[in-house]
């Protein structure tokens, strides 16, 4: 219900102001992914991607992203990024380059009414695990499959966003305590928590400091060749030098 104003460049108009309300808070298009979004009524169009949605006091309120529509133009269902998963982002990619994600070597999934029926699971909401992989840091700690996971280190995790929010929290201590469900009976597990795999920190294995330093950029960059392609798969060409690393120095 909170009054905002959503900001862009809609079919190429720059500086463009549309008001609506917030519709919900917490909304997740797809309940076997983790993003969540702020739906808002506030006219987005094709060109507000990337502009911020503010509060009557101008305070971020997220960035505009998508919108789901029939006929290409606004329809009232707008939907943004929470500014609190742009600040996140934001600080991770400036320390690290990209967003680390925890995991612990399991898959799960939200619970549904009709699969909570057909499983025969205690509860009809909150995230099962509907895969551990062998010797992984999930299956040393003992999580089986179809476990019910309820908490996390004592917060409770009842679906996919606020699951895949905490275990990424986890990174650097490298552990977490949960509260699973299995059958009628409670348990507490110790697992461990991983950075997932990113293809970019393959960069590292390819850098000669001294070949590829650029001091008077105060960069180190690396020619783009297939492989380095295939690793960074978001490029818009597949030629020239990738900043791999900043260095002290600077001409």
């Amino acid at each position: 219900g909170e009054v905002v104003f959503a900001f862009g460049s809609p079919e190429g108009l720059e500086n463009t102001i549309t008001m609506g309300v917030v519709s919900s808070v917490l909304r997740q298009p797809d309940p076997d992914k983790p993003a969540i979004f702020i739906q808002t009524d506030a006219a987005i169009n094709p060109g507000n991607s990337g502009g911020p949605l503010v509060d009557i006091d101008g305070r971020l309120v997220g960035l505009n992203t998508f919108i789901y529509t029939e006929s290409g133009g606004n329809e009232g269902i707008g939907f943004a990024i929470p500014s609190q998963v742009v600040r996140f982002a934001y600080r991770q990619i400036r320390r690290y380059g990209h967003i680390q994600l925890g995991e612990m070597g399991a898959s799960v999934q939200t619970i549904s009414p009709d699969l909570a029926a057909a499983l025969g699971l205690q509860r009809d909401s909150g995230i099962l695990v509907s895969d551990v992989i062998p010797n992984g840091p999930a299956d040393k700690a003992g999580l089986k499959i179809n476990d019910v996971i309820l908490s996390m280190d004592g917060i409770p995790v009842n679906g996919l966003p606020r699951f895949e929010v905490e275990l990424s929290f986890r990174v650097t201590e490298g552990k977490a305590k949960l509260e699973v469900l299995r059958g009628s009976d409670k348990l507490s597990l110790d697992v461990a928590v991983v950075e997932r795999p990113h293809q970019i920190d393959k960069l590292a294995d390819r850098v000669d400091p001294e070949k590829n330093r650029v001091a008077s950029l105060g960069i180190i960059g690396i020619e783009i060749d297939k492989d380095i392609a295939n690793m960074v798969s978001d490029l818009r060409d597949p030629v020239g030098v990738i900043v791999a690393a900043r260095t002290p120095d600077t001409g």
